[in-house]
């Protein structure tokens, strides 16, 4: 493939992925938008388990790297990057504002390196089933939430 294609295809997925988000961020939480916005998340290639309710304003990142089990909440204005994956249990709830973020920058060896230049820190996160991530939580790379955790803020 040419340069020229491949620079297309990856601005046309990137206008996919900017239709889903602004779809994400306005739709109401009605039947028929959670139906459309489970719909659209497998489309950008995660995989959504059924019974899923989505809040408005979910913003996801790297939607292949995505697993939602069923019967899941995930509230109002969560983030999700899921650059090192992310993989959530069935009948887990998601708190309004909580950040599940699997990626981000490594910190530099000396601090004469910057870290814009010191590349990704990613690691898995892992949600098993039934847990409760509160409202504002912060879930970092690597962590491995248990079976009917509480995890708050």
């Amino acid at each position: 493939m040419n340069q020229v294609n491949r620079h297309s295809r990856g601005l046309f997925s990137a206008a996919l992925d900017y239709l889903v988000e602004l779809y994400m961020l306005l739709a109401p939480q009605d039947a028929a938008s959670m139906w459309i916005k489970r719909g659209a998340l497998r489309w950008r290639g995660a995989r959504v388990g059924t019974q899923v309710k989505i809040w408005r304003d979910v913003w996801v990142d790297d939607y292949p790297n995505l697993t939602i089990g069923n019967e899941v909440t995930i509230g109002k204005s969560v983030m999700l990057i899921c650059g090192g994956g992310v993989e959530i249990g069935d009948r887990v709830m998601i708190g309004h504002g909580a950040k599940i973020v699997s990626g981000g920058h490594r910190i530099p060896d000396t601090r004469e390196a910057p870290m814009r230049w010191s590349g990704p820190e990613v690691g898995p996160i892992s949600i098993a089933a039934d847990a409760w991530i509160g409202a504002g939580a912060i879930i970092l790379p690597c962590a491995d939430i248990g079976c009917g955790a509480e995890v708050a803020a």
